[in-house]
């Protein structure tokens, strides 16, 4: 299945949903690794596509996806998003949401930071245990 168009709106759930689906595409298509971010850029529009054009296009075959993702993230949102979020993370809490619900936004908090269990284990358990009621 294609991914949904990104429009390069600053948005982090929008943009990760299209991160998710772009990769299950690649993979299931077995896009060979040179022509991954060219096929991505089909699915681009506005701001995103913009990015393509103006950084990308000239050589797509020279770009790895998960240095393009990162580089189309830096260029869609502002500068300091990732500092705000990790100041909005450090005083999440837990407070009317079900633990569900606030397990859902840790994550989300913690893809956004690019966070992963590997590497940040332990903050990550900390943050889910000091942040419930």
């Amino acid at each position: 299945i294609p991914p949904d168009k990104y429009d390069g709106s600053a948005d982090a759930q929008t943009f990760f949903h299209f991160v998710q689906q772009s990769l299950d595409y690649l993979e299931d298509s077995r896009a060979p690794p040179n022509c991954e971010v060219l096929i991505l850029s089909h699915f681009l529009t506005g701001k995103a596509y913009d990015f393509y054009v103006l950084e990308v296009s000239m050589e797509p075959a020279h770009w790895q996806k998960d240095q393009f993702l990162e580089k189309l993230f830096d260029y869609c949102f502002p500068p300091n998003f990732k500092s705000q979020q990790c100041c909005h993370l450090e005083h999440f809490r837990q407070g009317e949401l079900s633990v569900h619900e606030y397990l859902y936004k840790l994550c989300e908090y913690f893809t956004i930071l690019g966070w992963n269990q590997m590497q940040n284990h332990r903050e990550m358990v900390n943050k889910l245990w000091f942040g419930l009621k």
